[in-house]
């Protein structure tokens, strides 16, 4: 019995192997998908615990609007184009100035050939009336020589008179003959008959001179005023035929013209906000009526998101709250609610169906991705962040 024990220890040969390691590789991978299954539990529980809806992606819109009904002159921009503050955007006409200078423009045309018409008749009165008075003229002129040569005949017969009376009797005057002549009723005889007879012709002749004398004064005076009818007979005829009313008329329509025309070069709008230059679908010619939009400028430095959140759930949100977003192409990004409308809460208590409520969010943290306004954008809202 001893020696088959022994032989049966002998012949079985236990060997004990040390334990094989686990490879690192394997253990990493393992570790990554524990972590990644716990991190998908987790998520998902979040988003069962969260809710979520649909968001826009907008930016802030100025509208650029006509203040009255007019014409479109020029369009200083494109659409797509960046404009800063103060660049000319459009330039517009009022219709109704473009109308009044036509209107004008035809009176003008009118008014000068009125002017010229009038011009004609006053020309050819003037022709007549200039011949008129260089007859009248004329007529001053010969009569003046005819009272000259009156006035030198009788200044040579007064002086021919004296010589005689100072031949008959040197100290003979018509005041001494007057005296005789006056005793002549009382002494019953006569004067010397030649002598009375000179005397007489010497008296007229001088009284005549004298009377030439204020003739030719008359006619002198008559010719000064001819020429100075001759120097105003333009002016005077024009105003008569009314050149100087039809002038008057041409100055005020052109001055009107001129006021308008100024108007005309238009008004242009410029830009009171940075954007970019969108919905413009104008031309030169084109029509405006007041109050009609013209462009958007759209700054897309300025981007928010509208998210619609359904009214039973706008409680989960508040100003300030954190919302997770996910863009498309699986892009997340954080924002923050700015704006929630004042009439949320009494739709809530109102409706009895569930109405989405608009709300504004703006980015927070890293920066949105640039995609084109209209976006369609997921909002997850309701949890921690």
């Amino acid at each position: 019995m001893t020696a088959a024990t022994t032989t049966l220890q002998s012949s079985v040969d236990i060997t004990v192997q040390p334990p094989v390691p686990v490879p690192t590789i394997r253990l990493a991978l393992l570790a990554f998908l524990v972590l990644g299954a716990g991190a998908t539990l987790t998520a998902g529980l979040d988003l069962m615990e969260s809710k979520h809806c649909q968001g826009a992606l907008e930016a802030q819109i100025s509208v650029v609007r006509a203040e009255r009904s007019a014409q479109i002159s020029q369009v200083h921009v494109t659409p797509g184009a960046v404009v800063a503050v103060g660049q000319p955007l459009i330039t517009v006409l009022d219709p109704h100035v473009i109308e009044r200078i036509a209107t004008l423009e035809q009176q003008l045309t009118e008014a000068k050939a009125e002017v010229e018409r009038s011009k004609a008749e006053a020309a050819v009165d003037l022709e007549w009336r200039r011949r008129e008075l260089k007859a009248a003229e004329f007529d001053a002129q010969l009569r003046a020589a005819e009272l000259l040569q009156s006035q030198f005949q009788k200044q040579v017969e007064h002086v021919a008179w004296q010589d005689y009376l100072k031949r008959l009797n040197p100290v003979t005057t018509l005041v001494s003959l007057k005296a005789e002549a006056g005793s002549i009723i009382f002494d019953k005889s006569l004067p010397d008959e030649e002598r009375l007879r000179a005397l007489v012709a010497q008296d007229a002749a001088a009284t005549t001179v004298e009377a030439i004398s204020v003739q030719l004064q008359i006619c002198e005076k008559r010719l000064i005023d001819l020429k100075e009818l001759d120097k105003d007979l333009v002016q005077l005829i024009q105003k008569a035929h009314g050149v100087e009313v039809a002038k008057a008329k041409v100055q005020r329509i052109e001055f009107e013209l001129s006021d308008l025309n100024a108007k005309k070069q238009g008004v242009t709008i410029l830009s009171e906000n940075y954007g970019t230059v969108s919905d413009l679908n104008l031309k030169a010619g084109d029509l405006v009526t007041a109050g009609q939009k013209l462009l958007d400028l759209v700054d897309q430095d300025r981007r928010y998101l509208l998210a619609s959140i359904p009214s039973k759930d706008i409680s989960q949100v508040s100003k300030g709250s954190k919302v997770e977003l996910i863009f498309p192409g699986n892009q997340m990004r954080q924002g923050t609610v700015v704006d929630i409308p004042l009439r949320a809460e009494s739709v809530v208590a109102s409706s009895v169906h569930d109405v989405p409520i608009d709300v504004r969010v703006e980015a927070s943290g890293r920066e949105w991705p640039d995609l084109p306004l209209g976006t369609r954008v997921r909002v997850n809202f309701g949890r921690k962040l």
